[in-house]
């Protein structure tokens, strides 16, 4: 909606199979601008639940106005168009950590490749190897 300002103080939970918390889509006739878009204060007594999903998603323009809260989700913030203000609060990511497990993978895959060797044996060492370094880290602490 053109120049709507949603101030939010309350709680919300969401438990929907496509998941998110709160979200703007669309777009405005406004090349850009945030003339006219939507403006979203978050409070500091605001607390929004995902289980699934974007806790807090722009996919549309819009301001966003964190002025404190709690955000939970496995992803908190997703922001594609608009402005992000941020002056407090507190968000937790729950989602799966992927990176290592994508890097490890295509790390598999190519070793696979290159060096004519088992799938099973390169995972085995791998996961050695990241066992070994992890080890070493936490003896530097």
């Amino acid at each position: 909606a053109y120049g709507v300002t949603l101030n939010f103080n309350g709680t919300l939970v969401s438990s929907a199979a496509d998941g998110g918390g709160i979200t703007v889509f669309g777009n405005l006739k406004n090349d850009g601008k945030l003339d006219n878009a939507p403006v979203l204060n978050l409070s500091k007594t605001a607390k929004v639940i995902a289980e699934k999903g974007i806790t807090l998603y722009g996919a549309g323009i819009g301001e966003w106005n964190i002025l404190g809260g709690e955000y939970t989700g496995e992803s908190v913030i997703g922001i594609k168009s608009g402005k992000l203000v941020v002056n407090d609060g507190v968000f937790t990511a729950t989602g799966e950590k992927k990176m290592l497990t994508n890097a490890k993978q295509i790390l598999v895959s190519e070793l696979v490749l290159a060096e004519a060797m088992d799938k099973d044996q390169v995972e085995s060492l791998i996961d050695e190897r990241i066992d070994k370094a992890y080890t070493e880290y936490k003896e530097l602490k």
